[in-house]
């Protein structure tokens, strides 16, 4: 029988500690002598790094102490038990092999995805697996259960720390998603920023979904699923509720979305109330988008809306079959009157279909986006309004919407093509938009 040994080189450190490097890239550190005071009172000592889980070992004297009673180890902290606290004269030593301060991944958005202009500010939708993103106890490398070692720079010596929004962490099988703004996403050259995790230093997420969301009144990703009414607003800017609130608890409604979950209407009682959103009263520019699918058709099916009780002011978008079965068209409105609106003409809507929508509003002018295009709209009645009229209702979703919605955004900016277009493209395939590169450690 023949035994494999790694190939390594040492080096003399500071008094007895020798290190190792081996050809299999691992550094081993021997003879470490912990920090701390040895006079029989002070129990606990500090390594320079901390330890590979499993991977310490602890003598006195010369003798190997047993880590399940003589002592403990979390992060590069080593505690002793009562009866074997160090005492003056004693030696301490370690052996351990160092974890790096840091693991690094780069991520690379696909420039063929980002439609036809460069786009400021982007939120970027990322959906990975990764065995690597698995916690430590699940053998990655990842050291919080709850991903706060996990953030993303736009550097790779990690000093310029990214917007981002962690939307959901499972340890166990590495899944991450999360939402990070770029400042420019070029549409000629790939864009590459990187994804760091790993410290034990870290016990606190530098999330900011807030900041990621700038420009944004509120942004739903429909992801809640507890026994509460309360649906999160990730933006709850230009003064709006952090939360909304739905008929029924998020786990009776929960479905499978497109990101994830979503929140599924029965086209009678449900609806989520999202607050009174004052900032679209007297807007001249409004953009609402999300993703919808219809469980069956009716008239009027309500996306978004909010209008006054009569439904003559306000704003909307909702599905019309011009009273027919037949025709299932998008319908839209704007309007200080109750015979302004538009419609598309014939569209054709299926049931059991994601449809990614998007309609911007702005001086007048509407137009609808269906799965990041344009579509022909057809104006009926009065000319629109130069500004959203101004109406006390709340701004209500999914109301007569037998169907399901996911990732809601609202924003009284008006969006443009390009960056709707960019959307559908990230929303529709993270996988193609982004993509994750091997990993790297930094020591």
């Amino acid at each position: 029988m023949f035994k494999k040994f790694t190939l390594c080189t040492f080096r003399m450190l500071a008094g007895s500690m020798i290190l190792f490097q081996c050809a299999s890239g691992q550094t081993q550190i021997v003879g470490e002598a912990p920090a701390g005071s040895v006079d029989g009172r002070n129990a606990v000592f500090t390594l320079k790094n901390a330890p590979y889980p499993g991977v310490l070992a602890v003598f006195k004297n010369g003798l190997r102490l047993n880590a399940n009673s003589d002592y403990s180890a979390s992060g590069n902290k080593i505690s002793f038990s009562a009866p074997s606290v160090p005492q003056p004269g004693d030696q301490l030593q370690a052996d351990y092999t160092p974890q790096p301060a840091s693991y690094i991944k780069t991520v690379t958005i696909n420039h063929a995805k980002v439609a036809n202009s460069d786009q400021a500010g982007f939120p970027v939708y990322l959906v990975l697996s990764d065995a690597a993103l698995k916690t430590v106890a699940n053998g990655g490398h990842v050291q919080s259960s709850s991903g706060a070692d996990i953030a993303f720079y736009g550097d790779a010596a990690a000093t310029q720390l990214l917007p981002f929004e962690i939307v959901s962490y499972n340890g166990a099988t590495g899944s991450l998603t999360a939402v990070v703004r770029c400042p420019n996403l070029s549409h000629t050259t790939d864009t590459v920023f990187y994804l760091v995790y790993g410290s034990v230093s870290i016990t606190t997420s530098a999330a900011n979904s807030k900041a990621v969301w700038a420009g944004y009144a509120g942004v739903y990703h429909l992801e809640d699923a507890g026994n509460s009414t309360q649906i999160g607003n990730a933006a709850a800017g230009e003064g709006q509720a952090g939360t909304g609130t739905s008929v029924r608890p998020a786990s009776v409604i929960t479905t499978a979305g497109v990101l994830g979950s979503g929140l599924v209407s029965n086209g009678t009682t449900d609806h989520l109330d999202l607050g009174s959103y004052a900032a679209i009263n007297s807007a001249t520019a409004l953009t609402y988008s999300g993703w919808v699918k219809f469980n069956s058709l009716s008239e009027y099916a309500l996306i978004l809306g909010k209008f006054d009780s009569s439904w003559t002011n306000g704003s909307g978008v909702t599905l019309s079959g011009h009273w027919t079965t037949s025709d299932q068209d998008w319908y839209t409105a704007v309007r200080a009157n109750v015979s302004t609106g538009d419609t598309t003409n014939g569209f054709g809507i299926q049931t059991n279909v994601w449809y990614y929508f998007a309609y911007v509003y702005a001086g007048s002018s509407a137009t609808l986006y269906i799965n990041g295009a344009a579509v022909r709209l057809v104006h009926y009645g009065p000319a629109n309004p130069s500004a959203v009229p101004s109406v006390t209702a709340d701004l209500i979703a999914g109301a007569t919407l037998a169907g399901a919605l996911d990732e809601v955004r609202i924003s009284t900016r008006a969006y443009s093509g390009d960056w709707i277009a960019t959307e559908y493209n990230n929303q529709s395939s993270p996988a193609s938009f982004a993509s994750l590169s091997a990993e790297l450690a930094q020591h």
